[in-house]
């Protein structure tokens, strides 16, 4: 199956890559053990029954429904992977809580949404939520399998989950830090450029309507009411019909270079406009005749 990832996107890139290889390592394995329980079925079992137990199909369906979230490059799918992964997680530990299977399940997806970006916004109020529903999960198994309640039943698995995370927390402390901090660096600098892109296109808009308005209008410019002079609309000739230069408006017109430009500036200025091309755009129709001629 081959992989659509998105080239525009290092870091999405990267964290395809990953999900992908998480699907397909936990299909692996998860196949693995269906396969073992499937042999482990007595062998009285028919074939159809031996498959349909909780302990092959139970496990085989998860893994799969993994595998296909790992080829398509989505936020949707990856929230998908991670909610197979924890309702296993959940499920294994509910079944018995002590068993290491459950608890290293929850730890592992917990360290795929870290990669995949889940902790980002609202990260110590997802850290929360995460850790309180494993602990949650652990004291409900562990007392569902007790007769009676008792207070201290499932805290060593607490307890060792507890230890395990500030040990990684301690370890990988700064690295957590520099992550978050280049995250928030990220998002602000694409909040700014959606700012000035909204910015940009509300310009654009403007300048569009501005064209069509020039576009539709076929008429030529009064000069005179404008207030262009005679020598101001021999530049302006020079410019529209031939395309001239600065430069070269000055050897055609015998005159100087300063004094080309200085008419140049008066003539944008009583025209409203600041470059050469709308120049030239807003006063073609006065030059039709002696453009037909070139």
């Amino acid at each position: 199956m081959k992989l659509k990832v998105n080239t525009r996107d290092p870091e999405n890139q990267q964290i395809f890559r990953v999900q992908n290889t998480v699907a397909i390592i936990i299909f692996t394995v998860g196949t693995a053990v269906t396969i073992i329980n499937f042999l482990h079925n007595p062998d009285e079992k028919k074939f159809i029954a031996a498959v349909m137990e909780p302990t092959v199909m139970g496990v085989f369906l998860p893994v799969l429904a993994i595998l296909i979230t790992g080829f398509i490059d989505s936020k949707y799918t990856r929230l998908l992977q991670l909610a197979v992964g924890y309702a296993v997680a959940a499920f294994t530990i509910m079944d018995k809580y002590d068993a290491i299977f459950g608890t290293g399940l929850y730890i592992l997806f917990s360290i795929i949404a870290f990669k995949f970006g889940f902790f980002r916004k609202f990260t110590f109020l997802k850290i929360v939520l995460m850790i309180g529903a494993f602990y949650a999960l652990i004291i409900t198994s562990a007392q569902n399998e007790s007769t009676g309640f008792k207070l201290m039943r499932g805290i060593d698995s607490i307890l060792y989950v507890t230890v395990f995370l500030v040990v990684l927390y301690v370890i990988y402390s700064s690295e957590i830090k520099e992550y978050m901090t280049r995250t928030k660096a990220a998002e602000d600098s694409v909040v700014e450029m959606i700012k000035h892109r909204n910015v940009l296109e509300k310009e654009l808009k403007v300048l569009n309507r501005t064209i069509r308005e020039m576009q539709k209008s076929s008429d030529p410019l009064d000069f005179e009411a404008i207030g262009i002079t005679e020598r101001e609309r021999d530049v302006l000739m020079a410019l529209v019909v031939y395309g001239d230069t600065s430069k070269e408006i000055a050897e055609r017109l015998q005159i100087g270079y300063e004094t080309v430009k200085t008419h140049l500036k008066h003539i944008r200025d009583k025209l409203g406009v600041d470059r050469r091309e709308e120049i030239i755009d807003l006063c073609r129709n006065n030059f039709i005749k002696e453009g037909n001629k070139q």
